[in-house]
């Protein structure tokens, strides 16, 4: 660990690029996992400009940046980028005279390089959600879900990280590196769904299938009729190794990315670009041989990180009303690009 990082303090300042001064900030207190935290975020003209956080115990630098890099997580996904630092103060409430700080070029060299965003994913028009004085109380909210529904998201969000990163890979094999997240992201919107038959004659289909057994069966809550999703542990085990790549797009696709893939659905090319995602991944991951030149890689990257990040903030309770302008802007400037370019 770096010495910096191995140094006691009650604090951390980070001042943030293009942003100098603070004209409105929101404060909150939360619990993360165990300590107790208090968060100054300050914003200038809708731009997230400082952060500081302290906390009443002494501890490392190294919690207080693992905290950090989460937070700035966050941000990522709302604007579409990491935040670039320009100075980092540590400080210490007991012992001021121990407050350091690091100049921007010392402070990114501890953050790896995943931390970072690639060219093209990184445009001002990739913004989806600002925080204004007008919704700003929804900020406190908003990041405490987001602590929370980390640790649960945290393999897929990892993926796409590392994605979005500017760590170079080759275009074909960050597209087909995007779809391979959706087949975890489709196992986790689909873990807390309970396996429950639609209507009284599905029931009685499982007991002709003999997995239950009641004479009568019923739904309710005693204990004799209530179907319960541990009784068919292992049968729901396999249905989900049965589902097909392709069925998962297109579940996911349905559910979260009516408004992305709409201009595609109006093309009559909807089939034929989850065809040539399925293909695309395939090639990649299983090396089969594969012709996929009928479409251009870019602006579908560029649509599956989208639809991944509003995935991420649907998750994390931010309403869909509240972004979906930004959200169709950006969306029509791809479906702009692929009118100009070509698929």
């Amino acid at each position: 660990m770096d010495n910096h990082l191995s140094t006691k303090c009650t604090g951390i300042i980070i001042h943030f690029e293009k942003c100098n001064d603070t004209s409105y900030c929101s404060e909150l207190s939360f619990i993360h996992p165990s300590t107790r935290y208090n968060l100054k975020v300050h914003f200038h003209d809708q731009r997230f400009s400082m952060l500081e956080i302290s906390s009443e115990i002494r501890q490392s630098c190294y919690d207080f940046y693992l905290l950090i890099l989460n937070i700035l997580d966050f941000h990522m996904v709302l604007s579409g980028k990491y935040l670039s630092i320009i100075s980092v103060v540590y400080f210490d409430k007991e012992e001021p005279l121990k407050n350091f700080s690091l100049q921007n070029s010392q402070f990114n060299e501890l953050i790896p390089a995943f931390f970072s965003t690639r060219t093209n994913f990184s445009s001002d028009k990739l913004n989806l959600y600002n925080f204004s004085k007008r919704n700003l109380d929804s900020y406190p909210t908003i990041l405490s879900n987001w602590l929370t529904c980390y640790k649960k998201i945290e393999f897929q969000f990892q993926m796409f990280r590392f994605a979005i990163s500017s760590i170079p890979i080759p275009v074909d094999v960050l597209n087909a590196f995007l779809l391979q997240i959706l087949e975890p992201m489709y196992d986790l919107l689909n873990d807390d769904k309970s396996f429950r038959p639609s209507s009284h004659s599905d029931l009685l289909d499982l007991v002709n299938l003999n997995c239950i057994d009641y004479e009568s069966p019923k739904w309710g809550n005693a204990s004799n009729s209530y179907f319960k999703k541990c009784y068919f542990k292992d049968l729901i085990s396999q249905s989900k190794k049965s589902i097909f790549f392709r069925d998962k797009l297109s579940h996911i696709f349905s559910n979260y990315g009516n408004d992305i893939f709409d201009y595609e659905k109006k093309m009559n090319i909807y089939n034929d670009i989850l065809n040539f995602f399925v293909q695309s991944r395939n090639k990649i991951f299983h090396v089969k041989t594969c012709h996929i030149k009928e479409f251009s890689f870019y602006p579908y990257n560029l649509k599956i990180s989208i639809l991944l990040r509003h995935i991420f903030m649907q998750l994390i309770g931010i309403e869909y009303n509240e972004y979906r302008q930004n959200y169709l802007n950006l969306i029509a400037d791809i479906n702009k690009w692929i009118d100009t370019n070509g698929t």
